[in-house]
């Protein structure tokens, strides 16, 4: 449906204690690009989100988020605890398509449950999401 860019506060700072005890004042460096992502959802796979809608945040090192060029995708959306947001596990999608037979597969014909279990089992355990 839409992503859109957040601006950044090119004039913020932060202040912290250097190493030698001194009081440092630097401009913030933003290593991402932060994206508002509002999107419809087709298929609730693996929760029971109850909306027909999500908007979640985006961040991307690389420009613009490349799931973006793809008509469907599974998107691995988590909530934050502190600000009660959702946002997009960094980088972590994968393209699907809808079969004639009204299934659904990966791009590459990986069943969506293939998929998911990849995720889970790899990069998202690793980053804690998983036990």
């Amino acid at each position: 449906m839409s992503v859109k860019i957040f601006e950044r506060d090119t004039t913020a700072t932060e202040k912290f204690i250097g190493i030698d005890g001194d009081t440092v004042v630097q401009k913030v460096i933003y290593f991402d690009q932060r994206f508002k992502a509002k999107y419809q959802i087709e298929k609730s796979l693996f929760n029971n989100f109850k909306k027909d809608t999500i908007s979640f945040l985006v961040y991307d090192h690389y420009g613009r988020p490349k799931f973006e060029k793809y008509e469907y995708a599974i998107m691995y959306i988590s909530k934050s605890e502190n600000e009660n947001e959702f946002y997009l596990q960094k980088y972590m999608y994968d393209p699907v398509k809808k079969n004639d037979d009204g299934t659904w597969s990966g791009i590459n014909g990986e069943s969506i449950k293939e998929l998911f279990e990849n995720k889970k089992n790899g990069y998202l355990k690793a980053r804690g999401i998983f036990e």
